[in-house]
């Protein structure tokens, strides 16, 4: 009786063994799939996806007629681009504190295992405490008087992969399993919800509806966040940095 517990006892061990080698090369057989859907010399899992976070504390115009924008509108259209300091003579970056980058990540929902590779490393992204934003004019445009606001008849375009975030697939083992993937997100000014702003890519673009007339001077204000924002700008920019960031974004 003894030898036959022995027996059974060794069966069920053997059984365990068995589902619990199974189970490893199936988890194993996952990750490697996983793998193979990214390239580069090395890997590594994170718990997120954004490595590092920028405060929007300027605003730079850029002509639209550039060779990596595909829909050219030289004469309504601008692009733009952000940065995360302060415009010469007194240039100066704001960092966001890295104690606050858990909190802001959680807030984006970013608390997914992400494989890193050379060749896909992990983001980083813009964020804002900004109440308002508003875009005038010197001069009536659209019906619309001088000193209104044109939120309402302007399209605002900005890239990010918050919606990727938000709504991204994972596989049994809760890891992500595709590339990240970025949006551009277009919406009249007065839509959009700044809250969905954050997380966004330094550059975008502000299509009017028309041709301003020549010397028409824009401005645009971001408002009640760490530093307001202001730029004033033409159609093109009478004067134009040496901004060539929309080669990554457009």
């Amino acid at each position: 009786m003894k030898r036959i517990t022995r027996k059974f006892g060794l069966f069920i061990v053997s059984l365990l063994s068995i589902g619990l080698l199974a189970c490893t090369s199936e988890n194993s057989f996952k990750n490697e799939d996983h793998e193979q859907t990214r390239a580069g010399g090395w890997t590594r899992w994170y718990p997120y996806y954004f490595m590092s976070f920028r405060y929007i504390v300027s605003f730079h115009p850029i002509s639209s007629d550039n060779r990596y924008n595909n829909d050219k509108k030289p004469d309504r259209e601008i692009l733009f681009v952000l940065d995360n300091s302060t415009p010469a003579p007194a240039h100066k970056a704001i960092p966001v504190p890295e104690e606050k980058y858990d909190e802001i990540r959680k807030e984006l929902g970013d608390t997914v295992k992400f494989l890193m590779t050379d060749a896909q490393p992990g983001g980083f992204a813009y964020i804002h405490d900004f109440t308002n934003v508003n875009l005038t004019s010197n001069l009536d445009y659209e019906g619309v008087p001088a000193g209104e606001s044109l939120n309402s008849i302007v399209n605002f375009t900005y890239k990010t992969c918050m919606p990727w975030i938000k709504a991204r697939h994972y596989d049994n083992n809760g890891v992500q399993t595709r590339k990240p993937v970025y949006s551009n997100i277009t919406i009249p000014l007065n839509e959009l919800k700044l809250a969905d702003f954050n997380a966004c890519n330094p550059c975008g673009k502000i299509t009017f509806p028309s041709a301003p007339v020549s010397g028409q001077q824009f401005t645009i204000e971001f408002n009640g966040g760490t530093r307001k924002v202001t730029s004033v700008f033409t159609i093109p920019p009478q004067t134009e940095e040496d901004w060539d960031w929309s080669q990554n974004y457009y």
